[in-house]
């Protein structure tokens, strides 16, 4: 998955050095966090096979993980913009598993696994922004946009019960920790700065998304805030 993104975005950014050299619009990057929290767990549980077994899971939580992204930037007539973004965030955490696995001999025998969960959110979006407030060297601007998000789901005592067979099943956070494409809107609220005599904009903005309510903890609704450095 770590591939997945980082050849993607290395891709876009070329691209967008291409596209805008070649036409003279804005390319940048952009770096900043997510707002939301996948809290710790510790919990027992029952897993859904013949006799119930019993099982125990400990989840290591994370807040606000950092994103990277690119920016293309068009400008259209009566102060709107047209923006492409490519972002994408991602980090491990750790998941304890353990279930009661009898052996000849142990029939209280429990088994212990643990692994390192990948959790990754990437989007491909557009927007549309007005200049609300267009001053000499700065300007105020919000917007709309939508796009489609790819979001890893969150490893809990719900996922295991679903996703492993039975008892003797092992995770595999390579395979089975899938991220699942779902389209979203949002909302932004941005300040750009263009100091005099130099090509750039230095832009901090704020987003809102709104996803479709995830199965297994995935965010659906949070901010974003971000640093960009458009060319």
């Amino acid at each position: 998955m770590k591939n997945f993104l980082t050849n993607r975005l290395g891709f876009l950014f070329l691209l967008t050095i291409l596209i805008s050299t070649s036409r003279g619009i804005d390319f940048g990057l952009h770096i900043g966090k997510d707002f939301y929290t996948i809290p710790n767990m510790a919990k027992g549980f029952h897993l859904a096979d013949v006799d119930l077994t019993a099982a125990y899971i400990e989840r290591e939580g994370f807040t606000n993980p950092w994103i990277l992204g690119l920016d293309l930037q068009f400008k259209l007539p009566g102060g709107l913009r047209l923006k492409a973004s490519a972002e994408g965030t991602y980090l491990q955490y750790h998941v304890l598993y353990i279930r009661n696995q009898p052996k000849p001999g142990d029939p209280l025998y429990k088994e212990t696994s643990e692994y390192e969960v990948t959790w990754a959110r990437a989007a491909l979006l557009g927007t549309i922004t007005k200049d609300l407030l267009p001053l000499p060297i700065f300007r105020f601007y919000a917007g709309a946009g939508g796009g489609v998000h790819l979001v890893a789901p969150v490893v809990s005592d719900k996922f295991l019960i679903n996703t492993l067979t039975d008892k003797f099943a092992e995770l595999d956070p390579t395979t089975d920790v899938k991220i699942d494409p779902r389209f979203g809107f949002h909302l932004v609220l941005g300040l750009a700065i263009h100091p005099p005599a130099l090509p750039l904009n230095i832009v901090v903005e704020g987003k809102y998304s709104f996803l479709p309510r995830g199965e297994y903890e995935e965010p659906h609704r949070f901010a974003t805030v971000v640093l960009k450095m458009l060319f």
